[in-house]
């Protein structure tokens, strides 16, 4: 069997494993964790124009929610919100 194939099936079966006992906040903090921009300021554009945000929360339902600097949240589904690069 390839390295990588090798590689992929360890992990898939780790995660696997992780769902499976029970351990969903694993997978959460790591999901979490690996979001790109996930804990600085940025620029994001939506339908009103562009503001500055961070990712406070992905709820288990897809809604990317950013919280502002005053403080309030904005939820948003797929393509409602893009980064500023």
């Amino acid at each position: 069997m390839p390295v990588e194939l090798d590689k992929l099936l360890k992990c898939i079966g780790f995660w696997y494993d992780t769902l499976s006992s029970g351990n969903t906040s694993k997978v959460v903090d790591s999901y979490l964790g690996s979001l790109y921009r996930r804990m600085d300021w940025f620029s994001y554009r939506d339908a009103n124009g562009v503001f500055e945000a961070r990712i406070k929360w992905v709820k288990p339902s897809g809604e990317l929610v950013l919280e502002l600097a005053d403080g309030s949240t904005r939820e948003y589904l797929f393509k409602e919100v893009s980064f500023v690069l």
